[in-house]
């Protein structure tokens, strides 16, 4: 049981350090293209530095180039910058906290080894749960993900909002699925690494070679 607790934490822990992974502006600017409209790169872009930034709404606006953002998704924007800033400081005290009770416990690599294949179980079953939920109904999940950080409305826009041109529906399912990918083969690369480590540990290092021949 211990095991699986550890296994939750640590899913839970690579999947905040992969949201804010995908979240960094030169990354960003390599995915979207692919689940985004080429076109509104640029200031998709632009909203993603402004995020990472201390710059006002003002800086925002001025640096897009294509359409204008209503005062409710600059206000939204503004949440989602202090959501961020929020879950990054999280991450860095749960890590520190992590690296600090490793140092304690030193685990061995059997029982990291088995951590990851316990986390990588668990990260497979609520992607498999996301997914079937996305594929019936979209816009409940989509609104149970939005209300717990920007409650009930702050984040609902009108559908000539700019924001909905710059990320569609298929952008959030292909930044969703790229975003569990990340976690799960760091987990099965971990998993692969320990269990080789395990596996030199065990092999002999010298081959033993008798002095000399038996004699009748």
């Amino acid at each position: 049981m211990a095991l699986w607790c550890v296994s939750l934490i640590e899913m839970i822990l690579v999947l905040m350090a992969a949201v804010c992974f995908m979240s960094w502006p030169p990354l960003f600017r390599v995915y979207y293209p692919i689940f985004g409209e080429a076109t509104h790169a640029r200031d998709a872009a632009a909203i993603v530095e402004w995020l990472s930034s201390q710059s006002d709404s003002a800086t925002l606006t001025s640096s897009l180039a294509s359409g204008p953002l209503s005062k409710k998704e600059l206000k939204h924007y503004a949440d989602v910058r202090g959501v961020m800033q929020n879950l990054r400081a999280a991450l860095w005290i749960s890590i520190a906290i992590a690296v600090g009770l490793l140092a304690f416990g030193r685990p061995s690599a059997h029982l990291f080894e088995a951590a990851q294949w316990r986390a990588l179980w668990i990260l497979s079953g609520v992607f498999a749960a996301i997914a079937l939920f996305a594929a019936l109904d979209w816009e409940t999940l989509f609104a149970w993900l939005h209300r717990p950080f920007f409650g009930a409305t702050s984040w609902k826009l009108s559908n000539s909002a700019y924001s909905l041109r710059l990320f569609p529906i298929e952008f959030w399912r292909g930044v969703g699925a790229l975003t569990f990918a990340i976690p799960a083969a760091s987990f099965l690369l971990a998993a692969i690494v320990f269990r080789a480590s395990r596996s030199f540990r065990r092999s002999p290092r010298d081959a033993r070679i008798p002095s000399a021949l038996p004699t009748r």
